[in-house]
């Protein structure tokens, strides 16, 4: 019974990020570029350090997989491969608990995200590839999304690390559940 509870609960936060992600895409300027699945994923990343967050990332993106107008895959794919090359980079390369570890992170999460779905969008669509004002555009919402999400990913890490014990600037443990 607690499992099925835990299980729901997941369902429930996962729906909540999934409409705090769009909510946030309609909002102004400063908020239109943050990215709150980034944000999510690097903080409990960096403090919880358990691996089913995978799976509950695999739900996640295939609620948003469900609602994008691209084919099937092209969101699913670069989230998920975004959230476990993202996890190994911190288990394996950056190994401490940092506001510039967050910072890498978070840049690292939305880089290979972007990059990955612009790189299936290219491969379906090679006429996308030689227009250069999308290009100029991706490279802006990109900046401003990395900078945005890094910097509060930073702040709150730097924050959680001052007060909480969990988040103590400390090598990682190799835990594998």
């Amino acid at each position: 019974m607690r499992k099925l509870f835990k299980f729901f609960g997941m369902v429930i936060f996962a729906l909540g990020l999934f409409f705090l992600y769009f909510l946030l895409g309609h909002l102004l300027w400063p908020w239109k570029f943050f990215n709150p699945l980034a944000f999510f994923f690097v903080i409990y990343i960096m403090g919880w350090e358990k691996s089913w967050f995978i799976w509950f990332a695999l739900l996640l993106y295939f609620f948003l997989e469900l609602y994008a107008l691209s084919p099937f895959g092209f969101v699913l794919l670069p989230g998920m491969l975004s959230v476990i090359l993202t996890y190994l980079v911190y288990l394996y390369i950056l190994t401490n608990r940092s506001w510039s570890s967050a910072t890498l992170l978070t840049a690292w999460y939305i880089l290979i995200n972007r990059l990955g779905f612009i790189l299936l969008v290219g491969l379906a669509d090679f006429s996308f590839l030689r227009k250069p004002a999308v290009w100029a555009a991706f490279g802006q919402e990109l900046f401003w999304e990395i900078f945005i999400t890094a910097f509060f990913s930073a702040a709150v890490i730097f924050i959680l690390i001052l007060k909480t014990n969990r988040f103590a600037s400390k090598k990682i443990k190799f835990t594998y559940d």
